[in-house]
């Protein structure tokens, strides 16, 4: 669907859209700039979003948090940050953001659930981020495995106090 543009909510008044969906891989809609709310995607648990290089952003995970263990966003030029409602993804164990050239930033509001069920974080090739929140990370009490890569933009990185679970810890050509 290389042409595709915008993906619309539906509708239609209470009926509830892919209420069984579990895996949604948006792949090569290189002019898509708009997808539908994770609201109604209360079976989801696999996100994939590859090579959607118009996508400014991503709706919020609203209604996915309890469902939600893996989510990858890959080469997606035109993003520039995550959802703000990030950290209330009680079940996301794995977190993959690669070649998204313009993220700027991680949002991550405090009062948030956390990220306590993640295990995976891999970060790279994102040239223009600049922090990682360190409340995002202190939330992540069962990560083991922490990957930054290329974001040379990376001024600062927090403190891995409380990560206990962490065995894998790469660091590769950021500017800390």
């Amino acid at each position: 669907m290389p042409n595709l543009i915008e993906w619309a909510e539906a509708q239609t008044s209470g009926v509830q859209v892919f209420p069984c969906l579990e895996i949604l891989e948006i792949v090569k809609c290189r002019k898509l700039t708009n997808i539908i709310s994770s609201s109604n995607l209360t079976s989801l648990v696999r996100l994939t979003i590859y090579k959607c290089k118009n996508l400014p952003y991503i709706p919020h995970f609203r209604g996915c948090g309890a469902s939600l263990k893996q989510v990858i966003i890959e080469a997606c030029d035109e993003l520039r940050e995550l959802p703000d409602d990030l950290g209330s993804l009680e079940s996301l164990e794995s977190l993959r953001i690669t070649y998204c050239e313009n993220m700027q930033l991680i949002p991550y509001p405090s009062g948030q659930k956390g990220l306590s069920s993640l295990r995976s974080l891999e970060i790279s090739n994102c040239k223009r981020l600049s922090n990682l929140p360190s409340k995002m990370l202190e939330s992540c009490t069962s990560l083991q495995s922490l990957e930054v890569f290329r974001c040379e933009n990376l001024a600062s990185f927090p403190k891995l106090s409380g990560m206990g679970s962490l065995q894998k810890l790469e660091l590769y050509n950021a500017r800390i």
